[in-house]
């Protein structure tokens, strides 16, 4: 399962799965700007579903075969220490914030993967060049104010 990883700061176009989960837990995906992607974002819970035999088998041994105990990893990484108390196989600590997504599909989030996820302040197909013309007129909002200046909406003629 893909874990513990920063998507961040990217212009994705014409990206199938853009930004792709595989029943990881604690990724991060944030301003990002997705054009054209198909979806945009994927993140399914397949520890819990078709790769389940995984959990009690490579999961479990791979786990087991570092020294997770340690100070070297205790302090980069203490969720390891009760990880396998914590439902190993749920794709928990997903955030997907702050992104832009125009023009494409912007999820294929699984059911099953949905409730684990936190979605904040993200701008889906509401750029006012393809919904009317003109410039956003809030720029207050989280998704321009907390992306770096490259990412805040920009005229393109």
């Amino acid at each position: 399962m893909f874990c513990d990883t920063l998507i961040s700061g990217n212009l994705l176009y014409k990206v199938t799965r853009a930004a792709f989960i595989g029943g990881g837990r604690d990724c991060t995906v944030a301003n990002n700007i997705f054009v054209d992607c198909e979806p945009a974002l994927h993140i399914d819970a397949r520890a819990i579903g078709w790769a389940n035999y995984h959990v009690d088998t490579t999961m479990k041994d791979r786990l087991f075969a570092m020294l997770f105990q340690e100070v070297r990893w205790t302090d980069f990484y203490p969720q390891l220490l009760t990880l396998w108390q914590d439902e190993p196989a749920v794709p928990k600590g997903n955030v997907v914030a702050r992104n832009i997504s125009q023009g494409s599909r912007w999820n294929k989030v699984r059911d099953e993967a949905r409730p684990f996820i936190h979605f904040e302040d993200n701008l889906i197909d509401q750029l006012a060049e393809t919904i009317g013309g003109g410039a956003p007129t809030d720029l207050g909002r989280p998704v321009y104010t907390s992306t770096p200046e490259l990412m805040k909406p920009q005229s393109i003629c």
